[in-house]
């Protein structure tokens, strides 16, 4: 059963919890770790990635900015204690060879399924940029709208939507020819060029 962004984070909620409540030990650092793993998968899963429009605004996940703001201070709070739970997990628990191994593949699996999280998100907005800026900026320049640029080009909107994202990288000199043509520019200018 795929777990929803708030029963991930009420997890990693209750997993903090019980290393400060009860006696500090691996067993409890392991279970944190799992919860904050499973937490970044579900952030990273295509549905939740999908809903954010823009990079960084993580606002759109509450209600209003102060309760943004309030999670955001207690994630800071959490790392730090986090981080000197397992200071004092290191002295404390130093003759449980084995349960600090698993404790450290645990973290590990957490940092893995962060930078997963990241790449995709990366990668999503990446494919949702402009890719060639100056194909874009000419257009601009222009004053044309995407349909105009096609009629006067002779190409399909669908066609040169493609070309401005950079779905399409290697189009045919004929097309770039005229591209420039209709934005009365150099063909060099248009960015397909190296």
């Amino acid at each position: 059963m795929s777990k929803t962004k708030e029963e991930a984070r009420n997890e990693i909620d209750k997993a903090f919890d019980n290393i400060f409540n009860n006696e500090l030990n691996w067993e409890f650092l392991i279970k944190y770790e799992r919860a904050l793993k499973t937490y970044w998968e579900v952030c990273g899963s295509s549905k939740y990635i999908e809903k954010e429009k823009t990079p960084g605004n993580f606002t759109k996940n509450f209600t209003t900015k102060e309760e943004a703001d309030m999670q955001h201070d207690k994630n800071i709070k959490m790392k730090k204690e986090v981080s000197r739970a397992w200071s004092e997990a290191e002295v404390k628990c130093s003759e449980d060879i084995k349960g600090r191994d698993l404790a450290m593949n645990a973290r590990s699996e957490t940092i893995e399924a962060f930078e997963t999280y990241q790449k995709k998100i990366i990668n999503h907005f990446k494919a949702k940029l402009f890719n060639n800026t100056k194909l874009q900026n000419a257009i601009i320049k222009r004053g044309l709208s995407l349909k105009e640029v096609s009629t006067l080009a002779e190409i399909s909107t669908v066609q040169l939507r493609a070309l401005i994202k950079g779905h399409a990288k290697n189009p045919r000199l004929k097309t770039i020819q005229k591209l420039a043509k209709a934005l009365n520019v150099k063909e060099s200018d248009l960015g397909f060029f190296k």
